[in-house]
């Protein structure tokens, strides 16, 4: 970068600023990765979990079906089956809210950086317009003289 016609604690000011934003915007992405990843470990685990349950599920419906049949029996025992599906289905609820929230943190943390982002644009305008002024000044002067 140049920054011709500023003093050299502005300029060290701005680089350092600079510095921190992009430092601490780094930081916050990489948290919000990290939170993504491991709310993907999480889900992988519990739908790891939901599969072998569900498979057990079936098993039992497989074994309850040839044991009905064996003893010619249609009365069937469905409280535990009903059970698990429910605690199942509450389980898929909870992991689901928790990776609403994770994106909603994701969201948040992108929009604190977004915002730095902004001001950190903001201070490169006025910069800017700092430069054009001392520069038109100066031609100023230089022209009076």
């Amino acid at each position: 970068m140049s920054f011709s016609g500023f003093t050299l604690s502005f300029i060290k000011s701005i680089e350092e600023s600079s510095s921190r934003i992009q430092s601490w915007a780094e930081i916050k992405k990489k948290e919000a990765d990290t939170a993504v990843i491991e709310a993907k470990a999480v889900e992988n685990e519990e739908q790891h979990k939901i599969d072998g349950l569900l498979r057990q599920f079936k098993s039992l419906q497989y074994q309850r079906g040839v044991v009905s049949r064996v003893n010619n029996c249609n009365s069937s025992d469905d409280g535990g089956l009903k059970e698990q599906r429910e605690n199942l289905e509450n389980k898929q609820k909870r992991l689901e809210e928790d990776i609403a929230l994770l994106d909603t943190r994701k969201k948040v943390e992108q929009s604190k950086l977004d915002e730095v982002l902004a001001e950190e644009s903001v201070y490169r305008l006025k910069a800017l317009e700092i430069r054009g002024k001392k520069t038109r000044n100066r031609r100023e002067q230089e022209h009076y003289s």
